[in-house]
């Protein structure tokens, strides 16, 4: 789907059906095993998630806090 869409780097995420060697050949350019990954692999030092109606803002390496809008 990467591949499809055009992106520059197309993550394959290990929580899914497909194994590392499937997903490393049908165009993944990293693999991760789960998404909780991502943030700290692109370099990002704060993640905001919405969870039901709250808005948390995770410091990478530290604790959850929340946040109003």
């Amino acid at each position: 789907m990467g591949l499809n869409a055009g992106v520059g780097l197309t993550v394959g995420v290990l929580t899914g059906s497909g194994t590392a060697e499937y997903l490393l050949d049908n165009g993944a350019d990293a693999i991760v095993p789960n998404i909780a990954y991502l943030p700290k692999m692109l370099g990002c030092s704060k993640v905001r998630m919405r969870s039901n109606s709250d808005l948390t803002t995770t410091t990478i390496g530290s604790s959850v806090s929340n946040e109003s809008d």
